[in-house]
């Protein structure tokens, strides 16, 4: 008669910090499914983006139109315009529409490997980047790309260069990455917090780089805004705000944990 196994034994074929042990070549053979998984998403959403690419080419209008009217012309200009408009549309375009998809897939690689406590707080993660990704790329598109083409605009009135006709290959890249940078860029505090709650990281550790992080969020907003002083500090400073979110939030965990542990006996 065959013995039960043991339930308090650990499973041979488990680690017990985290998910199913696996050879090597089995993660290698996982990464490779992520990676065409990914690919897939990628050229299914920039399709998507190609086929209505005319219906995008108008919401993308959207801005100028607001702060300019009819006074600023867009124009083709090349020959191979109309292919690079839509190469473009189709690429940044494709790239937020595939994003919440991409990171489920890696999420979904991630998972096995963590502990049963830790395999909830990837799925608020993913909620949370979701979340973030869009309200940041309907910021940059209501409200710093509106403001940034106004800066652009007043300032060649002031050069005395005022600007009539812009080239539809420099607008219709500016604004979807501008869309897409910004989305990422609110990504920011997921990763900080998701850290937070892996132990990985303490709140203590976040209020000793606060300064480092003012530096950082300028060096990022200005690397991902057109380099014009209006977008970069308006971009900065939601990141700085969601950054001092993220140390309340720390703490609030920390303090949290301190209580569980002084109710357990514990004395800390």
């Amino acid at each position: 008669m065959p013995v039960p196994p043991d339930p308090l034994s650990p499973d041979p074929d488990y680690d017990e910090e985290g998910g199913p042990i696996k050879p090597f070549l089995e993660h290698l053979e996982d990464l490779r499914w992520v990676l065409i998984r990914c690919i897939i998403a990628f050229i299914v959403s920039f399709s998507l983006c190609v086929g209505f690419a005319d219906r995008l080419i108008d919401i993308l209008q959207a801005p100028i139109i607001k702060v300019a009217g009819d006074s600023i012309s867009i124009t083709n200009l090349q020959v191979t315009g109309s292919f690079i408009i839509i190469l473009q549309i189709g690429i940044w375009g494709g790239l937020c529409v595939a994003f919440p998809f991409l990171l489920y897939f890696l999420g979904d690689y991630i998972v096995p490997a963590l502990r049963k406590g830790e395999k909830k707080y990837l799925g608020m993660a993913f909620t949370a980047g979701t979340v973030l990704f869009t309200l940041g790329g309907l910021m940059a598109y209501f409200l710093v790309a509106p403001l940034s083409l106004k800066a652009f605009i007043s300032l060649g009135e002031w050069l005395g260069v005022p600007a009539v006709v812009w080239t539809a290959e420099s607008y219709f890249g500016f604004v979807p990455k501008l869309v897409l940078g910004m989305g990422l860029a609110f990504e920011v505090p997921v990763v900080i917090l998701t850290l937070v709650k892996l132990n990985i990281i303490s709140a203590e550790f976040l209020v000793s780089g606060r300064k480092y992080m003012i530096v950082a969020n300028f060096v990022l907003s200005a690397f991902i805004t057109p380099q014009d002083l209006v977008s970069t500090v308006m971009l900065a400073a939601p990141l700085q705000i969601l950054f001092e979110l993220c140390i309340i939030i720390a703490r609030h965990w920390d303090k949290q944990e301190k209580k569980k542990l002084r109710e357990m006996g514990f004395d800390v």
